[in-house]
């Protein structure tokens, strides 16, 4: 269980970008403060898990093994077995279960020489044997109290979502939901949410194909003929999904990406930028896009998951 090397460096750099967002956007400063205060927020926040990444990674694991221990016997017994010792809610071999969980741990590892990777730590490696051979999960009961104990503070800053936040987790865990939880109140069928994607990524191909140089409207009639679709339900979906900000952003990293391809030798520097979440700009984001409409987001896919998530009136 090794720790990130050179750690006050990496940390302080990004503390500073901190400092530097919080003065740039103060509001005694006058309107110059708000431009690009969105984006500057999202960037705070952005670098602020980074900064949870690396000083808190520790104390995640710890509570995801304590909890995942806590409610399964197998992972406590195979922690013992592998320790040669008796468990308790401070044992390490806690943070090394938990630890199994993350993205980007400071000792990455490497493939093996039979081909399969391994972390360098050879503890770790018998453990996710085990765990594996075992069909033990982070399940959802077991995540929904990691959370609850993540959100532990009497900090009453950022009380007015961790609080209920946290009730709801734990009321979850007691088979009750409360409300807040309980959908929108909107109602509508099937499931929506999954249907709101497949209509956006619709969209998205349609941004895409703009990006390409073809106009809008042949752009919906060619992915309204794929999709199954009329051109005005497709340009209803627009206009209904545009209140979430996330497909907005896609939607034009989709017509990015649609004019890249399209112009391969155009100059990035010449593109708008707009940075969604502080750290990747549509420019950035278009590349990953690509990868998308050549697989989930394919026309043929998006048809399927329309029929999947809900019943719409087709062509």
């Amino acid at each position: 269980m090794s720790r990130f090397e050179d750690i006050r460096e990496e940390v302080q750099y990004m503390v500073d970008i901190l400092y530097e967002l919080h003065d740039a956007t103060d509001p005694r400063k006058g309107a110059a403060s708000e431009e690009g205060k969105l984006h500057r927020a999202q960037r705070a926040i952005s670098v602020w898990w980074y900064i949870y990444a690396r000083l808190m990674q520790w104390a995640q694991s710890h509570i995801i093994g304590y909890e995942m221990a806590r409610l399964n016997p197998a992972c406590r017994e195979i922690l013992e077995k592998l320790s040669g010792r008796a468990l308790d809610p401070d044992s390490h071999e806690l943070e090394h279960l938990g630890s199994m969980y993350a993205a980007n741990p400071p000792n990455p590892g490497h493939p093996g020489p039979d081909g399969n990777w391994t972390t360098g730590d050879e503890t770790l490696d018998a453990l996710s044997d085990e765990v594996e051979k075992k069909n033990l999960n982070l399940d959802d009961e077991v995540l929904r109290r990691v959370i609850v104990r993540l959100l532990l503070s009497t900090s009453a800053d950022s009380s007015v979502w961790r609080f209920p936040l946290q009730e709801a987790l734990r009321a979850l865990n007691s088979g009750e939901v409360l409300d807040f939880f309980k959908p929108s109140k909107q109602r509508r069928r099937g499931q929506s949410f999954q249907l709101d994607c497949a209509k956006a990524d619709a969209i998205k191909y349609v941004y895409y194909l703009v990006g390409k140089r073809l106009t809008k409207h042949e752009a919906l009639e060619k992915v309204g003929n794929a999709v199954g679709a009329s051109v005005e339900t497709l340009r209803g979906w627009e206009k209904e999904l545009r209140k979430d900000d996330w497909f907005e952003f896609m939607w034009d990293a989709a017509k990015i990406a649609g004019r890249i391809e399209a112009s391969p030798d155009d100059a990035l520097d010449d593109l708008p930028v707009w940075a969604y979440d502080g750290r990747n700009t549509n420019i950035e984001t278009a590349g990953y896009v690509i990868r998308e409409l050549q697989g989930s987001c394919s026309l043929p896919n998006i048809r399927q998951r329309l029929h999947k998530h809900g019943k719409l009136r087709m062509k």
